[in-house]
């Protein structure tokens, strides 16, 4: 070994302390994401491409809401007057236009070229930022408080914004309000249908007590878990068309507060205090549920409901769906250099979509009780 204060030595000494990488020159370890949960992929999980895929000027659901009832006995040989009448009710939903893009310079690509000189491959980079920006934009937009640009008719508002979950579950149930739902304007219909005409285009509203919570919370939730379940009349799913409530699709979504008061019950379950009623509040492969539906936590709602007044969302995501449009699904266009900017690189990724709901009497929340 070199003696010390020579060349030699301090050569030794920068490799042996240099940085060394940990993964290779295109590998980035990347925590941009700014969301807890991901909705969208619970939306996603289950469905298929063909499914989520759709086309056309906007996007259309024809919902059989209510009905005039015309079975009644007779007498043999009574006159019958047959009337004609429709159960059908058509929601209109628009698309939403969503843009993301990335830029990048011919310096920063060129001067990073080379096994020995290259960092990270700056254009993958650059795009993961982008699939990173257009999902957290999704989730935002699924948390966002009703706005009147949800609801306007194609061609009629300013700009379009997509359905929110917040927009089909709301704390009256009916259509969203300024009061009640931080909405910027009183709604009357909710994707163009009038849930004052139709009552079964209303969503459940169970409340509780959020200063005795431990008392009065499970037995809330036991009465959303009953209010929220459906079942179809003889030859389920046949004749009638109408299924069975699918409670695996189902998902209570609260926040940081609401996990806090849903733990603290399970706590007082296990340490079997009589004073908390009966409920099927437990751990299921490290994940807490509610008569096996999972319970998740969505950071997006801890500034959404007042402090200490958490409320319990029940989604059933066979009827709440994501759907892009099958010609412009994150569709890239790239530009290569302006007059201005003869260096830059833009890629756009054009996304085309909305949220929509089927059906809304099989969703609810579980609010506080109002103050007296």
């Amino acid at each position: 070994m070199a003696q010390p204060g020579t060349l030699e030595a301090f050569t030794d000494f920068m490799i042996a302390t240099r940085g060394l990488p940990l993964a290779g020159p295109n590998e980035i370890f990347t925590q941009l994401t700014k969301h807890r949960t991901y909705v969208s992929r619970i939306i996603l999980a289950k469905e298929k491409a063909k499914d989520y895929f759709q086309g056309g000027t906007h996007l259309e659901a024809a919902l059989q809401l209510s009905y005039t009832p015309n079975a009644a006995e007779y007498n043999p040989g009574d006159t019958q007057s047959p009337v004609g009448d429709t159960s059908l009710t058509k929601a209109y939903i628009p698309w939403a236009f969503t843009l993301v893009y990335s830029v990048w310079y011919d310096h920063e690509i060129v001067l990073n070229r080379g096994e020995q000189v290259q960092f990270a491959n700056l254009a993958m980079a650059k795009r993961r930022k982008m699939w990173v920006d257009f999902w957290d934009h999704v989730e935002d937009c699924l948390w966002a408080a009703p706005n009147s640009q949800m609801e306007k008719v194609a061609g009629t508002e300013t700009k379009r914004i997509p359905y929110s979950i917040r927009a089909f579950i709301t704390k009256t149930g009916g259509a969203p309000t300024k009061d009640d739902d931080g909405a910027d304007v009183d709604w009357t219909t909710v994707e163009q249908i009038n849930p004052t005409t139709y009552t079964n285009w209303k969503n459940q509203v169970i409340t509780y007590n959020a200063t005795n919570y431990l008392a009065s919370l499970p037995p809330a939730l036991d009465e959303m878990w009953m209010a929220v379940q459906f079942q179809a009349p003889p030859a389920d799913g046949g004749p009638s068309g109408q299924e069975d409530t699918d409670l695996r699709k189902m998902r209570i979504m609260t926040n940081k507060e609401g996990m806090k008061m849903l733990l603290a019950v399970n706590r007082e379950l296990k340490a079997g205090n009589a004073k908390v009623p009966l409920v099927d509040l437990s751990y299921t492969n490290g994940v807490l549920t509610f008569n096996g539906m999972p319970i998740d936590y969505i950071s997006k709602l801890d500034s959404v409901f007042e402090e200490g007044k958490p409320c319990f969302y029940f989604i059933n995501f066979d009827h709440i769906k994501l759907r892009f449009h099958r010609e412009r699904y994150l569709y890239a266009k790239t530009f290569e250099g302006t007059f201005t900017q003869p260096h830059a690189n833009v890629e756009y990724r054009d996304t085309w979509w909305n949220l929509v709901c089927t059906n809304r009497r099989e969703q609810g929340i579980v609010i506080p009780e109002p103050e007296t």
